[in-house]
């Protein structure tokens, strides 16, 4: 199977300045990512948007100074197109951001001729978040569109957490910590560990019940996890589940967590989140 991955804004963005190649990072945990897909037998292929030699020559470093596994870093030459590229590879999936910084125009499944866009599985994810959340199996990866209404993807606060016991039944996809400031009205803990999971569809109901035992019970949390459709949202001892094709139905939520004293900001409910 050969996997094709555009690079910039798919699994890697800029630190600071745009222009400066050399300090692109990985986006989250894409190098474990496609590492499992190698070690299943992939072949992978990467597909930069740099044509000078210089910057593709940083993009090829800033791959291997972040582990990503070994494979042909592809870019246009002359007056190629990207969707040239990808006509003469002819991949079994190809993974690219949707472009929302420059347009969706740009999206190049789009620009792939029918007779071969017909052979080739498209993936599109947002633009410089990611690919964690794509599974780890390459089959289900070739079926993505079934796991995602299978699966919810949420995230977990560990300092929400008065018993953590619960975190040993998720799946956890990436951490991230943030340092705690006043607009986060947390004041008596430092920061926030955020874990990004995965739930199975058939332990939605479980763990939702679980951890909401398990929030602080001396101050106000919620945790969240959604899918195409459904949409958890988990207070202590409290727990709505919303229809995403139904938005009025967050008002009672929001209206919930207000009560509680969380921050409006932190209550954007709003179905068009993803």
């Amino acid at each position: 199977m050969k996997i094709l991955i555009f690079t910039e804004g798919t699994i890697l963005m800029h630190k600071s300045a745009k222009e400066d190649y050399s300090s692109y990072i990985s986006i989250n945990n894409a190098s474990q990512k496609i590492m499992s897909w190698k070690q299943q037998g992939a072949e992978i292929l990467y597909l930069t948007s740099r044509k000078k030699q210089e910057q593709v020559e940083s993009i090829k470093n800033v791959l291997k100074k972040y582990h990503f596994p070994k494979g042909e870093l592809l870019f246009r030459k002359n007056n190629e197109e990207y969707s040239d590229i990808v006509e003469r590879i002819i991949p079994d999936i190809l993974i690219e951001d949707d472009c929302k910084s420059i347009g969706e125009d740009e999206i190049v499944i789009h620009h792939i001729k029918p007779e071969i866009r017909k052979r080739v599985k498209s993936i599109v994810v947002k633009e410089f978040e990611g690919i964690d959340e794509l599974p780890d199996d390459i089959q289900d990866l070739l079926e993505l569109k079934n796991a995602i209404k299978k699966n919810y993807i949420g995230v977990i606060i560990e300092e929400s957490l008065e018993n953590k016991d619960v975190l040993k039944t998720i799946k956890i996809i990436s951490t991230r910590i943030e340092t705690v400031t006043e607009i986060y009205k947390t004041p008596w803990i430092k920061q926030w560990t955020l874990y990004t999971v995965e739930i199975q569809e058939n332990k939605i109901d479980f763990i939702a019940e679980k951890l909401s035992a398990s929030l602080d019970s001396q101050h106000p949390w919620y945790a969240d996890f959604k899918n195409a459709s459904l949409h958890y949202i988990i207070f202590r001892n409290k727990r709505f589940k919303v229809n995403r094709q139904k938005p009025e139905q967050y008002a009672e939520v929001t209206k919930y967590g207000l009560t509680l004293g969380i921050p409006d900001y932190q209550l954007d409910f709003s179905p068009q989140i993803k």
